[in-house]
């Protein structure tokens, strides 16, 4: 366990729910919507993921330091914004000085969905249905700093990353840990959305798994940014028939759940997963790649590395 999980666990033990679903101090008087809820459910104020208060969510964001690191970044003043109208898709967005696009930092849909498991081999995990935390898009940006030859833009993105990702996720986990749910997951639309989980998820199929891992076997002389150029303009090769393979999108998961994790280390789930990464080679066409990013750079006036 990291430094940075020790001390996210620490602060989660000592803030009550009280607090989070208030955001003050239990000694705080119950209002009446409090007293009343179970009467009134329909009065009552919706809580994110139907239990943090907007006072809550601010509240935690304090304690753990976020609010502190964003402050170290320059954003002394920070905005936050928290939508719960749809009951399907509750969404946070936080920006710096004043509510608006251009300075916009967090953006998160998460939900909370169950998860029927049923795995391609028998296993114990089988019939089972989890509680899952499901991230159904997330960006951490900057809008104060430009790209970069260093740090080119990856595809969809608009500004550079934030660099609290890593926060960021120790944040989700005490966040389902709170909420007694067993995982979790997101489905990653492209390339470099896989990568980037993949530090601390793993597919529920071993065979998409496999086959990540072979991506990054083949194509470690590339960079996170130009493999997914590549994958964006099909210049992504299955070695044996050069034709362009597709991008997958498939159950990324984070078990909290010792089920879940017993799952991801079992000699099946581990066998497969390495059957099917020793079947899937693939190349990158560079003359089309490197065709495809000079236009890119010079339609972007990115500078070559």
């Amino acid at each position: 366990m990291s430094i940075l999980s020790k001390r996210y666990r620490h602060v989660s033990k000592k803030l009550t729910n009280f607090q989070l679903q208030h955001g003050g101090s239990e000694e705080a008087f119950l209002t009446e919507s409090d007293i009343m809820g179970d009467l009134e459910q329909h009065e009552r104020p919706h809580r994110f993921l139907d239990f943090y208060s907007e006072q809550g969510v601010k509240l935690a964001l304090d304690k753990y330091g976020y609010v502190k690191a964003l402050k170290q970044k320059g954003f002394e003043s920070i905005v936050i914004k928290i939508d719960t109208s749809d009951p399907f898709k509750h969404i946070f967005r936080l920006y710096f000085n004043q509510p608006q696009p251009e300075n916009m930092l967090v953006e998160l849909f998460i939900r909370k969905q169950m998860f029927a498991a049923n795995p391609v081999f028998e296993s114990d995990i089988k019939g089972k249905v989890f509680k899952l935390l499901y991230i159904e898009w997330f960006t951490l940006q900057n809008p104060t700093i430009p790209f970069s030859p260093d740090r080119p833009p990856l595809p969809s993105q608009i500004y550079p990353g934030l660099g609290m990702a890593k926060q960021a996720l120790e944040l989700f986990i005490v966040m389902c840990a709170r909420l007694h749910c067993d995982g979790i997951m997101n489905i990653p639309e492209r390339y470099h959305n896989a990568a980037i989980y993949s530090r601390r998820f793993t597919y529920f199929n071993p065979e998409t798994q496999g086959k990540l891992s072979a991506l990054f076997r083949d194509l470690q002389v590339y960079s996170l940014a130009e493999v997914a150029w590549a994958f964006e303009w099909n210049c992504v090769l299955d070695k044996s028939t050069r034709k362009p393979v597709k991008w997958f999108t498939d159950e990324q998961i984070l078990g909290v759940r010792k089920i879940i994790r017993d799952y991801f280390k079992s000699k099946e789930y581990l066998h497969r997963m390495h059957k099917a990464s020793a079947q899937f080679h693939v190349i990158i066409d560079e003359a089309k790649f490197r065709k495809k990013m000079d236009k890119y750079r010079q339609n972007h006036f990115i500078e070559p590395a």
